[in-house]
């Protein structure tokens, strides 16, 4: 059995989303770029619910006080879940029409791990829930947002491989 630590980051990648191991091949990347999208916005889209539940509680037992924090929490993951959910507007066509070398598709794939990890220390703030961790959780939502919108950028800057390649 190989050990996590000789493991690639794609191999841990395709290993922690259901329908990611096709992240490689190349005629399916577009596919498996929104399935990995939509899989991450499933897992905010979980926080949500649970942010719910912990707004329902805050609620009963301590009235209207801090609720706002639950608020800006949902409306900030509501947010980053549509960042992702519909931003195959910007990358539809780039698995599709141009070829790119290996080494910049790496890059991309490193990206999208680390937005992996990201999101699960997210769902783990929202595992347990009060005013003052919706605050926190809340920011790093933020940081999130930001990311996913450099992801963009990322894909902008990739340079095709010439023809043949």
């Amino acid at each position: 059995k190989i050990e996590q630590s000789e493991r690639t980051w794609l191999e841990r990648l395709a290993d922690a989303v259901p329908g990611i191991a096709g992240y490689r091949a190349k005629e399916g990347r577009r596919d498996t770029d929104k399935n990995l999208r939509e899989y991450l916005a499933r897992c905010l889209d979980d926080c949500v619910r649970r942010t719910e539940d912990a707004r329902e509680r805050h609620f009963e037992s301590k009235g209207m006080a801090g609720l706002d924090a639950f608020g800006r929490l949902l409306n900030a993951l509501r947010a980053a879940a549509d960042s992702l959910r519909f931003a195959s507007y910007g990358y539809s066509g780039f698995f599709d029409q141009i070829k790119v070398r290996e080494g910049e598709l790496g890059r991309l794939y490193e990206f999208d791990v680390s937005l992996l990890h990201e999101i699960r220390a997210i769902e783990a703030g929202c595992a347990s829930l009060d005013a003052e961790k919706a605050k926190a959780t809340a920011a790093q939502i933020d940081a999130l947002r930001s990311k996913i919108a450099a992801r963009k950028n990322i894909i902008e800057k990739i340079t095709p491989a010439p023809a043949g390649e």
